[in-house]
């Protein structure tokens, strides 16, 4: 037997590979790391550690040598994960972050990050040309592996790419940065091994909406919250206007790289756009009903909320919309994708009508092209009384002003609950 062996630095073994090193030296050496092929390098470190066995009392002597690694293995530990001998390691999940203008809420992001009971992770802010507090407070986080990058103002799809470029995971995990993550999200996502089984296999968990208190998060429910083939995804999105949140995916690095990089376009549906690609170029979607995630509502400072009503940004919604379609065209043009088209067309429409004349009628265009008609956006019963006093213009805005008018409501008096918990004494009748 020979007298080197190449291993993980201790604390990197885990407790079930640690308990298997007992006063006996050769039996655990010599059933897993037989020889110094088995050289395994500290994915943050540019050395590794050597085990050399000391036939001195009855426990090996450690001793550390620097060591250049070769590409072969730095390849596979920038994927965040290796498989030795039947082996398998806990693959590294990265967690990215844009953040923009965030100091409310990048502190409590940053925890719930770093609070994932999940162990092998790594967490990347790209503080966006904030004009706040927000990198000095990212600052305040750094450590070996949370890292803050800064750079100037491009959008969030740009930070996004940007973090991206230094991700190391074999899994990314999107948040933004006003966006919380459940303690188990990511563990219970890679606990049943389903993830295994393909690296190609899209992992998905519903979300809560919420104000300033997660707890009082409402989670939804939907046709999405199962198991489901790439086509049916799509169906379902384009058919029933719902959608998973950004924080909701857990994406291998094989289906990032097949996706490809953010569309650096400013559009409210930039997040919609990537994962249609990413949900194309997977070969199924499984549903983690224990993983949850919390996304922050009626924060006008977010990365979506962001979005102007200028004819610009309208004009980035429709391409974003239009790539929408595409991806799913690419993947079945059929009848019925047609039609799930032409309704995805039609639920977008309120974004455009009346103020952007030009986009509605090349929606028009393309709905016949798929052998649909748009109509018309209706106004729900609430607000009907307002079309027969106004325009269509001025009845949308009245009916915009209605809604913002109960956002701001609901969202001060949560505000109100979360900073003064007891400000309000329920008595009983």
């Amino acid at each position: 037997m020979s007298a080197d062996y190449w291993a993980f630095p201790v604390a990197s073994l885990g407790p079930a590979v640690i308990s298997r090193i007992g006063s006996k030296p050769g039996d655990y050496y010599e059933n897993a790391y037989p020889r110094s092929d088995s050289l395994l390098s500290d994915p943050h470190r540019s050395n590794c550690y050597v085990r050399q066995q000391c036939r001195v009392g009855s426990r090996p002597h450690f001793r550390r040598l620097e060591h250049k690694l070769d590409a072969k293995w730095s390849a596979k530990w920038s994927r965040g994960h290796l498989k030795e001998r039947g082996r398998s390691m806990q693959p590294l999940v990265s967690i990215l972050i844009p953040a923009y203008n965030a100091e409310k809420w990048i502190r409590a992001t940053l925890e719930s990050a770093i609070g994932q009971e999940y162990p092998n992770k790594e967490i990347i802010v790209v503080n966006d040309g904030s004009t706040d507090r927000t990198m000095e407070i990212a600052k305040a986080f750094q450590s070996r592996f949370v890292k803050i990058i800064d750079q100037t103002n491009h959008g969030a799809p740009a930070a996004r790419n940007r973090a991206l470029e230094y991700a190391q995971g074999a899994y990314i995990q999107w948040l933004d940065h006003d966006d919380l993550l459940a303690r188990h999200k990511i563990s219970a996502q890679l606990r049943d091994g389903e993830f295994a089984k393909s690296e190609r296999l899209l992992l998905s968990c519903s979300f809560g909406t919420f104000y300033y208190r997660p707890q009082k998060a409402k989670f939804y429910g939907g046709p999405l919250c199962r198991d489901l083939a790439p086509i049916d995804y799509f169906l379902i999105k384009f058919s029933g206007n719902t959608y998973f949140q950004t924080s909701s995916w857990l994406v291998s690095r094989k289906l990032t790289d097949l996706a490809g990089p953010w569309w650096e376009i400013r559009s409210r549906d930039d997040d919609g756009e990537y994962f249609c690609r990413v949900v194309a170029a997977a070969e199924a979607i499984h549903f983690v009903p224990e993983a949850k995630c919390f996304w922050r509502i009626g924060n006008y400072g977010s990365l979506h909320s962001a979005w102007s009503k200028s004819d610009a940004a309208r004009e980035a919604s429709f391409a974003t919309t239009c790539r929408c379609i595409e991806h799913l065209r690419k993947l079945e043009d059929s009848p019925r994708s047609k039609a799930a088209c032409v309704k995805f067309l039609q639920d977008r429409l309120p974004y455009f009508y009346p103020e952007s004349q030009d986009i509605v009628n090349r929606m028009q265009a393309l709905a016949r092209e798929l052998g649909g008609e748009l109509l018309r956006p209706p106004l729900t019963w609430k607000y009907k009384w307002v079309q027969s006093i106004c325009n269509s213009r001025a009845s949308k805005q009245v009916c915009m002003a209605c809604r913002e008018s109960k956002v701001f409501a609901k969202r001060n008096w949560d505000r109100l609950m979360y900073t003064f918990p007891s400000a309000v004494v329920r008595h009983d009748v």
